[in-house]
């Protein structure tokens, strides 16, 4: 059996190995989106929340400082309308959205009750709304889409649609029974941005206008998360690659979803290994933070491990702690300090901790190359600062990181990384020595 599922992986293994060979050999023909791009200067391609819901919310609402009125929501509608109609199910009543005009309202990161969450963002107008949940790497949370459908329902009863956005139309897990409709990146945003860029050009704004050159510049970010801007030429060769290998066909499904497991599983094995690693090391204990497991680090965005002393107490004082944190939004790993206090009102210890933490800000570590701590704003669990691990945990990032060392990549960066954390771990421990009059050190 493993050979036979082996088997049907080496044909996409010779696809894979050309299209890198491609890549390698006209890089600059390819990938219009890898040159000068504000968008990609500014944010990762991949932050769903300040790159992507924030200019999707800017280009949808009427009175957006784009100046095109109600132009691009029209559009959006329309695209969403016609594809909700041509592909409902038999007997459905076909859906009509009321006309864009300037009175709809579009709201980013919408709070709702309790138990609701946040809706990525929110289109409201004459009792109709739109909800759409934003997905481009991140994982559902749980019961996601099922509340805010039960949200919808209950403020706007009968006169709501709710869309499901991700890079290639993926079915959601936590839908349950309720209404949703599926869109994509890859098809229906594409597709949209199409239409948009037409319009201003319609309308006599040319291409040099900054809106239609950050509508271009958007559209290929969008083209290369959803593989689309190679060319059509030059994605020839590779489509002929897959039809001589019919397999590719057969298996897609199988194949689309061990991809996409596969970073999961790397990360969660990098998990493990940091645990032993720590551990090993006698600086201190490493374990899963309460709600986190060996099956879930990898998989659910802010998963983390937490650091402890020998015994389990506590490693720094009054509510300090250090975590090892999963960030699929920034697509990082990083190592952060956080303080379970109001940061307005905290002790005068405490507050001779914040000073000391942030007095790290922006020193390298001891013996390390890192960039020392960097401090935020933040409430609640308030993190003091954090370094980052790993700066780029994307899919070619987590590649690199494989090919540095393909036979046992795990293990041999899980033994770098351990390095690095029992050094920030010291640095953080004779800071508290130093606010607490004492100096303390690493019990072998």
């Amino acid at each position: 059996m493993k050979q036979e599922l082996t088997a049907h992986f080496e044909p996409l293994l010779e696809v894979a190995e050309k299209l890198k060979e491609l890549y390698e050999r006209q890089p600059g023909l390819i990938r219009e989106s890898h040159g000068f791009n504000l968008f990609t200067i500014l944010l990762k391609e991949t932050d769903e929340t300040r790159l992507h819901s924030r200019f999707l919310q800017c280009l949808l609402d009427p009175q957006g400082s784009h100046g095109r009125g109600e132009i691009f929501l029209h559009l959006f509608l329309l695209t969403i309308q016609t594809w909700i109609n041509g592909h409902g199910r038999a007997g459905d009543m076909p859906v009509v959205f009321p006309a864009a005009r300037m009175n709809w309202t579009v709201r980013k990161e919408v709070g709702r009750s309790s138990g609701h969450g946040q809706l990525d963002l929110l289109l409201e107008c004459d009792g109709w709304a739109v909800g759409i949940e934003n997905k481009i790497y991140a994982y559902e949370q749980d019961r996601q889409l099922e509340s805010y459908a039960t949200f919808l329902e209950e403020q706007y009863p009968g006169k709501w649609q709710l869309l499901y956005l991700t890079l290639d139309g993926k079915e959601s897990r936590t839908a349950g029974a309720h209404p949703y409709h599926r869109i994509s990146y890859r098809d229906h945003i594409l597709h949209w941005l199409n239409d948009c860029i037409d319009a201003t050009r319609t309308y006599g704004e040319g291409f040099s206008s900054p809106v239609n050159q950050a509508l271009s510049q958007y559209r290929h970010v969008v083209q290369g998360l959803t593989g689309r801007d190679l060319s059509d030429r030059l994605m020839e060769p590779i489509l002929d690659e897959i039809i001589k290998r019919p397999n590719l066909l057969r298996f897609r499904k199988d194949l689309t979803f061990a991809l996409e497991k596969a970073k999961t599983v790397f990360l969660n094995r990098l998990a493990a290994a940091l645990i032993r690693g720590i551990e090993s090391s006698g600086a201190c204990r490493a374990g899963y933070t309460e709600g986190t497991n060996e099956e879930t680090f990898g998989a659910n965005d802010y998963h983390s491990l937490t650091l402890s002393g020998n015994l389990g107490e506590a490693l720094l004082p009054h509510r300090f702690i250090i975590c090892i944190e999963n960030d699929l939004e920034d697509e990082v790993l990083a190592l952060g300090v956080f303080l379970d206090v109001d940061e307005a009102k905290p002790s005068d210890l405490e507050a001779h901790w914040i000073r000391e933490i942030n007095r790290l800000t922006g020193q390298k570590p001891p013996g390390g190359q890192g960039a020392g701590l960097k401090s935020t704003n933040a409430t609640e669990w308030w993190p003091l600062g954090w370094i980052n691990l790993i700066e780029d945990l994307s899919d070619e990032g987590i590649a690199c990181l494989i090919e540095r060392n393909p036979e046992n990549p795990v293990e041999i960066l899980a033994e770098e990384l351990c390095s690095q954390i029992v050094r920030y771990v010291q640095a953080l421990l004779d800071a508290s020595g130093k606010v607490e009059g004492r100096s303390p050190a690493i019990e072998r």
